[in-house]
């Protein structure tokens, strides 16, 4: 039944975890012993490794299942199912953000680099995955107060040539309850239409949930989710768009 599902997913998941801390560790010290050929390895399985502990806490929170359709929108023809197109290196991922929850997935579905955007300004910086998830409900900064700070272009550019992954840009500027779209901030005037078709992925995020809302707007996020931990179940409907040319 459902228990036994259940069951058997998490002892796969510790299972894999265990696997990957062994290969890291062997692998690991191959390099330090002078094997070079094994550093592409160690990248390897230190995403693998990440991926695997995203998983599990997003399995810790209830979301057994993350559900993902692919649309392609026409202005003529409205919206049909289509197969997901790749998302590489360089590639922008535009998504609403509603909460926490929505940068973990992606975390561990793309690898992705996570940007901060700054309300007056079409600049955006690079964060961590840990600053990503903490700015999720927090007063959006009006201009940086660094210097590092790069356009999307610039950005996008460089994540290409180095391989950084794609790049995550929630260009609301703040996370909101999910049910409306608020204004985009100013950081893809740069782009021409052409340029958004072949980089771009708009994703949105939308939740079902039985007792409490995945979503994260304001109050204690650590408290928010020990909450979502106690709930037996939750759904996350994870609905990406890519818009199409006609």
């Amino acid at each position: 039944g459902t228990w036994f599902e259940l069951t058997s997913t998490v002892t796969t998941m510790a299972s894999n975890l265990t696997t990957q801390v062994r290969s890291i560790a062997v692998v690991t010290k191959a390099v330090a012993n002078g094997d070079l050929s094994k550093k592409i390895e160690v990248f390897f399985l230190e995403s693998l490794f990440s991926t695997i502990l995203l998983r599990l806490v997003l399995f810790l929170a209830g979301f057994f299942h993350i559900k993902t359709d692919t649309v392609s929108i026409r202005k003529s023809h409205g919206s049909s199912r289509v197969e997901s197109k790749q998302v590489k290196s360089g590639d922008v991922i535009v998504s609403n953000w509603t909460s926490y929850i929505d940068i973990i997935y992606l975390a561990s579905k793309y690898n992705p680099v996570f940007t901060q955007i700054y309300i007056d300004s079409d600049k955006v910086k690079l964060v961590s995955l840990w600053e990503a998830i903490r700015l999720a409900g927090r007063i959006p900064e009006s201009t940086p107060l660094t210097d590092q700070v790069y356009s999307v272009k610039e950005l996008s550019l460089k994540a290409k040539e180095c391989g950084w992954g794609p790049i995550v840009v929630f260009a609301e500027g703040a996370t909101t309850n999910g049910r409306a779209l608020l204004k985009f901030t100013s950081v893809f005037n740069e782009y021409s239409a052409d340029e958004k078709i072949d980089l771009f992925h708009v994703m949105a995020f939308k939740y079902e949930y039985g007792t409490m809302s995945p979503t994260y707007t304001v109050g204690n996020q650590f408290y928010h989710f020990f909450k979502l931990c106690s709930q037996v179940k939750n759904n996350t409907n994870n609905n990406i768009q890519i818009l199409c040319k006609n």
